[in-house]
């Protein structure tokens, strides 16, 4: 049986291999600035997307993106500011999206959540 880490490490793993099928370059995987973790960073054209991935398995409590909570979202706010000084990137279009992995009876089922919070003005 899978241990908990190994489960999402698979579904980062898949969250990153369908983005890149929508199109995606993925840039970074698995940062940590500011001492919170970014899962995926990625490109969608010319916006900088910060992608927080979800795991389950199963959906009987609800979407996986249910657990990006207001306490999760500012870290993930603090990171993304943190990704930016310290890589020194600039980009004009950033945005946060959520992709959540859930292991059905069926097989996996992914929902892909673009711009899922936002983060105030970023200048």
């Amino acid at each position: 049986m899978m241990e908990k880490m190994e489960k999402g490490r698979c579904a980062e793993e898949i969250a990153a291999l369908f983005l890149l099928l929508k199109g995606y370059s993925i840039l970074a995987r698995n940062v940590r600035p500011g001492g919170v973790e970014i899962d995926i960073v990625a490109l969608d054209a010319t916006t900088l997307a910060f992608v927080e991935v979800k795991f389950r398995e199963t959906s009987y409590f609800g979407s996986p993106a249910n657990a990006v909570d207001w306490k999760k979202r500012k870290r993930l706010l603090k990171a993304g500011l943190a990704f930016l000084k310290e890589r020194k990137v600039e980009a004009e279009n950033l945005r946060f999206d959520v992709v959540s992995v859930v292991l059905e009876d069926e097989g996996l089922a992914l929902e892909h959540i673009s711009n899922a919070f936002g983060g105030g003005n970023w200048a």
